[in-house]
């Protein structure tokens, strides 16, 4: 590499200081986290210089040619990770810099945790006791994403030549948005199981819409408005931070919310402002809230949730989502072999390297439920006739979340007609006889621990007459952990042998 490549390759990677240096003194000086800690900011040094290493009698010089070009090939594949250790005040303190963000470089012969075992008690012993000094790690320049052709240079190995991409003229006009969802369903699943390629498409659609809401209140918005909040001033800023402190106090110690501050109302804007933009950004803490305000209003227009439902669908490991990400045949599913399945290890690893695919299942499922289960119509807004599985859906919402596995799942309530708004109103209603028998009858229909028993069940063993086969009430021993038991509890036996059956027997006979 060339001197000259090598000072666009840094600057490629430089970030400029302006509004950085302006950010890190605001939270320095509002944030706890920094300001308990010995923070040092080092400005000025976002061109890095030629590197200086170590050598093993302690010596500072300039490494050879050869080691030069090594060392730039390991420092730039940590590009991502760069920290500005030229800055640093000695050799112990850059070794340090330098583990922190990733840059490991050593021609000393000596070990990694050798050298940072011989730093480290130098290095600590600072004037604090917070702990090492808070490291603001150099990034590489922000890029809008309406740069053209952002996508072609980001993951220039799917699109072929530079050519097809979003920004591709083309004689029907198509948003980024669709284009990137287009790509990402492509039956190919280039796009789909590619890492990079995933997480920057959510990014760009979830910035998309908090961007196109944002331009909308700007639009709608005054211009004296506008120009009053481009002019907010941190000390704004620093007001109404204090001014949401006292009142999250407040509100602790169930005390009345404080006065407003008379300096504050720019500030107050601009933030909601913010919020009300970042609500559409899908999985953002302001869309969180969002919902949280419709499930209180809801509440609040028709009374208690008459039902409360979570669903957990196994995605991961799913022999669906195997078929979706293209490592089961179509055959298996038409004729399923248990014998010829795939094992779960296959499974986990065909659903963890493409989750297109476990999203398009997770929308089916969703689909699925509302629109057979609960049986709501969810484009029209409004129940079918035929009614759900807990009866006529009046109203409902649901909340979508993470789980501990990373799979997603969503816990909805739902407003059912005829069901009590209240606890009062449902206290009035049990009077009635009529009332108590339908809603215990109702509240046995829809709340089952296990699937029903056919009523057309018959007995697997019985070679004459076979005889019907009757529900039997498991015993307290099938509650206990399975090391206690040696076999599997009964839950049906056949009135005529006698025989019994455990919780597959049935279905596996059938």
């Amino acid at each position: 590499m060339t001197p000259a490549q090598d000072l666009a390759v840094r600057r490629s990677h430089r970030v400029r200081s302006a509004r950085l240096t302006e950010l890190y003194e605001f939270f320095t000086a509002h944030n706890k986290l920094y300001s308990e800690r010995a923070v040092q900011r080092r400005a000025g040094h976002f061109v890095d210089h030629d590197p200086v290493f170590e050598r093993a009698n302690g010596d500072t010089t300039s490494a050879a040619a050869h080691d030069f070009e090594q060392a730039m090939d390991a420092d730039q594949s940590n590009v991502r990770q760069r920290v500005v250790a030229d800055a640093a005040a000695s050799p112990e303190e850059e070794l340090l810099v330098r583990s922190a963000g990733g840059v490991h470089v050593s021609y000393d012969g000596s070990t990694m945790a050798e050298r940072l075992q011989v730093a480290g008690p130098a290095r600590n012993q600072g004037p604090t006791v917070a702990g090492g000094p808070v490291v603001i790690r150099q990034g590489g320049a922000l890029v809008p994403d309406s740069t053209p052709f952002l996508v072609e240079m980001l993951v220039p190995g799917l699109i072929a030549f530079g050519r097809g991409g979003p920004d591709e003229p083309r004689p029907v006009r198509v948003s980024k948005l669709e284009c990137l969802r287009h790509y990402a369903l492509l039956s190919l699943r280039r796009f789909a199981q590619d890492t990079v390629y995933t997480l920057m498409a959510f990014d760009m659609s979830a910035r998309h819409q908090a961007m196109a809401q944002a331009s909308l209140y700007c639009r709608l918005s005054s211009t004296e408005q506008n120009a009053a909040i481009a002019n907010v001033t941190p000390q704004e800023l620093s007001a109404l931070l204090d001014y949401d402190t006292a009142c999250l106090s407040a509100a602790r110690n169930n005390l009345p919310r404080p006065p407003v501050p008379p300096d504050v109302g720019r500030a107050k804007t601009l933030t909601n402002r913010f919020r009300a933009a970042a609500a559409h950004g899908k999985g953002s803490n302001p869309a969180r809230q969002v919902h949280l305000r419709r499930g209180f209003s809801l509440q609040t227009r028709f009374g208690s949730a008459s039902l409360f439902v979570t669903i957990s669908p196994k995605d991961n490991g799913s022999l669906t989502v195997a078929y979706l990400a293209g490592q089961v045949a179509c055959d298996k599913l038409e004729e399923i072999d248990i014998s010829n399945l795939p094992s779960q290890a296959a499974r986990f690893a065909a659903t963890s390297k493409d989750p297109v695919a476990c999203a398009r299942y997770f929308n089916r499922i969703v689909r699925c439920f509302f629109q057979d289960v609960v049986g709501y119509d969810r484009e029209e807004q409004r129940p079918h006739a035929r009614g759900g599985i807990f009866g006529h859906v009046e109203a409902f919402i649901a909340g979508f979340e993470t789980q501990g596995d990373g799979t997603l799942h969503f816990h909805s309530m739902l407003w059912l007609y005829g069901m009590a708004g209240g606890r009062l109103q449902l206290a009035d209603l049990l009077k009635s006889d009529s009332y108590r028998a339908s809603f215990l009858s109702f509240s046995d229909s829809v709340q089952c621990h296990s699937a029903p028993l056919p009523t057309e069940a018959t007995c697997p063993t019985c070679v004459d007459a076979p005889g019907a086969v009757v529900a039997v009430e498991p015993s307290s021993v099938a509650f206990t952990r399975a090391a206690g038991r040696t076999e599997a509890p009964v839950t049906a036996r056949c009135v005529t042998c006698k025989s019994e059956f455990g919780y597959g027997d049935l279905i596996m006979a059938s």
